[in-house]
């Protein structure tokens, strides 16, 4: 029984230590999306449609679709994998409207990068 409180114990200190030093570090941004990688499904001449990975499953990735739009220096092709850079997440800024090749008009989130944590507050 005092080996389960001693292990409780240095679990719980743990988390509050690491808890002070991603406050430090910034606070998480709040606008980051829940998907994090997608998979160009077609690329077009703005950027590309791409459907959101689901994280548990590495190859399941046909969850939310989304456009992305044409990044400096960044080349899109079919079945490419797309992931913020380091220290950046992916946020949902707008909405992207097209028409199908059937002639239904679709809307989806159009996603941009956000720095994946926001500036440590001076109060």
């Amino acid at each position: 029984m005092k080996k389960l409180i001693i292990v409780l114990a240095v679990m719980l200190c743990s988390c509050a230590i690491d808890g002070s030093l991603n406050y430090s570090a910034g606070n998480r941004n709040e606008r980051c999306a829940d998907i994090q990688k997608y998979k160009v499904a077609q690329v077009i001449d703005t950027g590309a449609l791409a459907y959101g990975c689901d994280s548990s499953f590495e190859d399941f990735c046909h969850e939310l679709l989304v456009f992305i739009p044409n990044i400096k220096g960044e080349m899109f092709y079919d079945d490419k994998i797309i992931k913020a850079p380091k220290n950046k997440c992916i946020v949902y800024n707008d909405v992207f409207k097209y028409e199908t090749n059937a002639g239904m008009n679709k809307t989806i989130p159009k996603v941009k990068f956000e720095n994946s944590r926001t500036e440590k507050e001076n109060k």
